[in-house]
């Protein structure tokens, strides 16, 4: 996936805003054994950390990467905040991921996790270092919030690559899944699938129906399908 300008200036606000000093989106392939890694951008963080942590292997050894790719949900954790007992188990057999963090001078807030399909896995890192410029707690609500919708900026972004390529358009279609709905578009899907109308959709997420009808036709244009009853005809039998 290509850089875009609306990603680079987002991830930029987000170090900002929250009080972090760097940040880093990358993807993980798990289809391979070892796994790969392609990174998509980072801010503030040393061209040496980047080539550790990637040549020498240490995102196999990423909670964050373990819990992601373990997720039962089939879309990732989400948000998850450094110290969440979620991390646990992989964070206490990471040696030398925890070596790595001290030898560059990382102190990890929290980082999500969101899988773009069954194979590969998107990956937000916010950091700080433990002698930077920043005192004070991490404003954890906004750093949810901002790192969320950087996410959501992302998956469009990868969306709208495939869509321009030919190849990219012949992955959607052969989907199981849709990995690449946004988490409100998933919500409204399933609705769909229940049966519900514009109107109760919008009640229940206490939303514009204008909003839901947006929503809709960015699904129908992401899924290359045209109206409600392809819709459901697709995901009936997933939604429930």
């Amino acid at each position: 996936m290509r850089l875009n300008r609306a990603i680079a200036e987002a991830s930029h606000r987000l170090v900002i805003d929250c009080a972090l000093d760097t940040a880093s989106i990358f993807f993980c392939d798990h289809s391979t054994g070892d796994g790969s890694l392609s990174y998509l951008h980072h801010v503030n963080i040393t061209s040496e950390a980047q080539h550790a942590y990637r040549h020498h292997g240490l995102f196999r050894h990423d909670p964050f990467v373990a819990l992601t790719r373990g997720d039962a949900s089939g879309r990732g954790p989400g948000f998850v905040a450094w110290g969440d007992r979620r991390l646990e188990a992989a964070t206490h057999s990471a040696r030398d991921y925890h070596s790595f963090l001290g030898q560059h001078g990382v102190a990890v807030a929290g980082a999500l996790g969101r899988r773009v399909s069954s194979q590969v896995s998107l990956i937000i890192g916010a950091h700080r270092r433990p002698r930077g410029q920043h005192c004070g707690e991490v404003p954890m609500g906004l750093l949810e919030q901002r790192i969320n919708a950087l996410c959501e900026m992302v998956i469009d972004g990868l969306f709208e690559e495939l869509l321009g390529d030919a190849a990219g358009r012949q992955v959607l279609a052969e989907a199981g899944s849709p990995p690449l709905l946004a988490e409100r578009e998933s919500q409204i899907t399933a609705m769909i699938c229940q049966g519900l109308r514009n109107k109760e959709i919008a009640w229940r997420l206490g939303i514009s129906e204008y909003t839901v009808e947006n929503h809709l036709r960015r699904i129908y244009r992401k899924l290359g399908i045209h109206n409600r009853a392809a819709l459901v005809a697709r995901y009936s039998g997933r939604c429930h």
